[in-house]
C-alpha cells in the first residue's frame, strides 16, 4: 500500500514539475523574443538615421562579418553597390 503511494506522490510531483517547467519556458520565450524585437528596431531606426544624417558612407564604414545590411528603394527594390544612394 505505501509503495502505491509513494508512486503516486512522485508521479504527480513530476507531472506538476514538468507542467511548470513548460509554462515558464513559454512565457520567458514569448518575452525575450519580444525585447529582442525591440533591440532589433532601436538598433535599425538607429542605422536609418544615421543614413539619412551622412548617406550611405556611414554603411561604408560598417564592417562586420556579424551582420548584413541591404539597401531598399521607396518602392521596396533592392539597390545594390553604387545605385544604393540613389532615390
Amino acid at each position: 500500500m505505501t509503495k502505491k503511494i509513494f508512486r503516486s506522490i512522485l508521479a504527480v510531483a513530476g507531472t506538476v514539475l514538468l507542467a511548470s517547467l513548460l509554462v515558464i519556458m513559454g512565457c520567458l520565450y514569448e518575452y525575450f523574443g519580444s525585447v529582442e524585437k525591440k533591440q532589433l528596431h532601436d538598433e535599425l531606426a538607429l542605422a536609418a538615421a544615421a543614413v539619412e544624417a551622412n548617406g550611405t558612407d556611414y554603411l561604408e564604414k560598417l564592417s562586420s562579418g556579424h551582420y548584413r545590411l541591404t539597401c531598399a528603394g521607396r518602392r521596396g527594390d533592392l539597390r545594390h553597390g553604387d545605385r544604393c544612394g540613389e532615390p
